[in-house]
């Protein structure tokens, strides 16, 4: 049986944080021509979580429990 997981940092959601480094994530993409793609990286964030078996949430201890329970809303 095929399982795809993610593995998502809540304390990022919750700061807008997607992506650590912009400039690292463009000079990867200029590296190598597999990793283009047109949309945004919030969109390419969405668009693979819908592709998931399971997601399981990292350092959750780092975020208050109201914002716990925003993340998981916002992933349902």
């Amino acid at each position: 049986m095929d399982r795809v997981v993610a593995v998502v940092d809540p304390q990022a959601l919750v700061l807008g944080i997607l992506v650590r480094d912009l400039a690292v994530l463009e000079a990867q993409r200029q590296d190598n021509p597999k990793l283009e793609y047109e949309n945004p990286i919030e969109e390419l964030f969405k668009n693979q979580l819908v592709c998931v078996n399971l997601v399981l949430l990292a350092k959750t201890d780092l975020i208050e429990p109201f914002q716990l329970h925003q993340v998981k809303e916002w992933l349902r």
